[in-house]
């Protein structure tokens, strides 16, 4: 996708994204219905400084508690499944 591309994602459809290139991506999730925007809460952490924070690694059993308690399932690196 290019900048400024929206995507829609299907609930019980796989996607997943990944960044290409040496730059920061930003995304704006929405979601409808309500209820799942909560997901995204849950793995945020509440800014320190009103700017964006240093790049960091994420933490994956957080992630995988957290996806059990909303009935997402994680199937793995996003590389294992896509072939260019």
């Amino acid at each position: 996708m290019k900048a400024s591309s929206s995507a829609l994602l299907p609930r019980n459809i796989p996607h997943g994204f990944r960044i290409v290139g040496d730059r920061p991506a930003r995304l704006l999730v929405t979601v409808n219905p309500s209820g799942f925007d909560q997901f995204f809460s849950d793995l945020s952490e509440p800014a320190q400084r009103l700017e964006l924070p240093p790049p960091s690694q994420p933490d994956i059993p957080k992630r995988v508690e957290t996806a059990k308690k909303y009935e997402v399932e994680i199937l793995g690196p996003l590389h294992l499944f896509i072939t260019e």
